[in-house]
């Protein structure tokens, strides 16, 4: 995943070869609750029911190799995601 200038890169593997999506991505960074927020994505993500990244995300962890965030899931529950820093 790549942040760069408002502009957002998600990488995916799978066995058919990398897919790329990219979106358009903004950051809420009160002091209490940080979050990331994702729009204009189109593929699908690998949580439960294939839903896009398109969400407001809270920060979970976030250090020099790991992002972890979480939303409520439209079906219900926490979609958490965490990418890690190659």
């Amino acid at each position: 995943m790549d942040f760069v200038d408002g502009a957002i890169k998600i990488y995916q593997p799978n066995r058919h070869g990398d897919t790329a999506d990219v979106g358009t991505f903004s950051i809420d960074a009160t002091l209490a609750s940080p979050y990331l927020k994702i729009e204009n994505t189109s593929y699908l993500n690998q949580n439960p029911g294939g839903d896009t990244y398109n969400h407001k995300w809270s920060i979970v962890k976030l250090d020099n190799k790991v992002l972890e965030i979480a939303t409520d899931s439209p079906l219900g529950g926490v979609a958490q995601i965490e990418f890690i820093k190659q």
